[in-house]
């Protein structure tokens, strides 16, 4: 049987807060929040680095970047591991992250579209 919904529409999602996330390939909800995706999928764009074309996905709504264990070890990038801050948020919920360690890894260059340097640093 069908349960019968309090309110209206407009009622129950005046007070969600509805944000757009370029990495995501699917809707993400939790408590009063939602993450929504693309039409067309997550967004990349291309960039070099040593060399070799990679797409980097992009998220607008992080506030650091992400770099994948298997890009990490294919270049050879430095890491800096063990780290601890009380400052590291969660993305989606603003709240702190309590007793995690982290890794970040030392400056490293790149080309986007094959022409424009950029450097990373503590990624």
């Amino acid at each position: 049987s069908e349960e019968e919904v309090e309110g209206t529409f407009e009622d129950r999602t005046s007070s969600l807060k509805i944000g757009l996330e370029l990495l995501s390939n699917a809707n993400v909800a939790g408590g009063s929040a939602m993450l929504t995706h693309p039409n067309e999928g997550p967004v990349a764009i291309e960039i070099i680095i040593s060399g070799v074309l990679i797409l980097a996905h992009i998220s607008n709504n992080t506030r650091y970047t992400m770099v994948s264990k298997s890009v990490v070890d294919n270049f050879g990038f430095k890491r800096i591991d063990s780290l601890k801050t009380k400052k590291m948020r969660d993305g989606f919920t603003n709240e702190k992250v309590k007793d995690k360690t982290f890794t970040c890894l030392e400056d490293f260059s790149f080309f986007l579209g094959g022409k424009i340097p950029f450097r990373l640093r503590n990624a």
